[in-house]
């Protein structure tokens, strides 16, 4: 018998750091059971806590972070309530793909079960509203579009966008779904694709009577996995910051206040009194950087200053060289 030996590549740095990267990314959506989740918060939300706590008091960034919170609060609940489905499935959250036509969309949950693909959007109103084609009302002086049209569009794009990938042949259905207790609906038309918090219990029950996940649906997902878009925070309603305005330091993993390190390994917050790894707390100041200052060049010198000189230089240098891939030499070295 012959035995051959296999010479296994060798990896520079740079593939591995794009290999960490991309493992990491695809492990973020893996859940015991074969079950697929993505529970993480949205980009817009990150920036909007991270300039609640880095930036001077202000109404307008505080009414939207409510808003995000709140939304984000919600999309966390249904997905609590798809987790009690008994029935082979996986759920994909906050997904964003883009149509070869240039169409940009984003999913809240994709429930996969069966040979189907189930699109939930997600809302958190709550009090007695009234149903119309055009707008929902509250009161006399609130409404909101009706989230149906919503619904639609994202419906569409997506069996658009299998339609791009050569993956037309599993059927997609939709539902806007009202997950606060305290919402009411009125003058709602029979057949409407919406669930209301009354109805999810029943919806999950019928859910659970789908067939086990079929095989070319478990190909469409590995092609969704690969497929999606990247995240881009919303930034119309963000008012303006400069980096030179905003607070310097690295924070609390725990509560997300600015700490001071008690040593070169550890840091204690102040204010919800937990302790974290100091190099984890300034891998996540190098990220929150990337995500704030998109159009800036994340350095030794600039990650240094962001969070407040708090640590020896060289420190953050064996950060960025550790997590992130270097372009440049020398002084003009940057980490993407």
């Amino acid at each position: 018998m012959l035995y051959h030996t296999i010479k296994w590549p060798t990896i520079c740095r740079h593939n591995y750091i794009l290999f960490k990267k991309s493992f990491l990314t695809f492990f973020a959506y893996i859940y015991t059971g074969g079950v697929i989740y993505m529970t993480g918060k949205s980009e817009t939300l990150l920036l909007l806590e991270s300039l609640a706590i880095r930036m001077a008091s202000n109404e307008q960034l505080e009414k939207y972070l409510m808003r995000e919170g709140k939304g984000h609060t919600g999309e966390r609940q249904l997905l609590n309530e798809l987790k009690k489905l008994n029935t082979e499935h996986m759920i994909l959250s906050d997904l964003y793909f883009e149509t070869h036509s240039g169409q940009k969309f984003q999913i809240d949950h994709l429930l996969v079960i069966g040979n189907v693909l189930f699109i939930y959007e997600v809302k958190n109103y709550e009090g007695e509203w009234n149903y119309g084609n055009e707008l929902f009302t509250k009161g006399t002086n609130f409404s909101c579009p009706n989230p149906l049209i919503q619904l639609t569009r994202t419906k569409n794009c997506f069996k658009q966008f299998l339609q791009d990938l050569s993956l037309a042949n599993c059927e997609v259905k939709a539902a806007v779904v009202f997950i606060n207790s305290h919402f009411t609906l009125f003058n709602v038309p029979v057949g409407k694709p919406l669930l209301l918090p009354t109805q999810i219990h029943h919806h999950i029950q019928t859910m659970d009577q789908f067939p086990p996940i079929t095989d070319s649906l478990r190909v469409v997902v590995q092609e969704l996995l690969r497929n999606k878009a990247k995240a881009e925070p919303f930034r119309k309603n963000i008012p303006l910051y400069r980096f030179e305005e905003l607070k310097k330091g690295i924070r609390c993993r725990a509560c997300g206040d600015i700490v001071v390190p008690l040593n070169t390994k550890f840091y204690r917050c102040s204010n919800c009194s937990s302790t974290g790894n100091v190099t984890q707390a300034i891998l996540d100041a190098a990220r929150e950087f990337q995500l704030l200052f998109p159009n800036m060049k994340l350095t030794v010198s600039s990650l240094y200053e962001w969070c407040g000189k708090s640590c020896a230089k060289q420190r953050f240098s064996n950060v960025l060289t550790a997590n992130f891939i270097a372009q440049g030499k020398y002084r003009g070295t940057y980490y993407l």
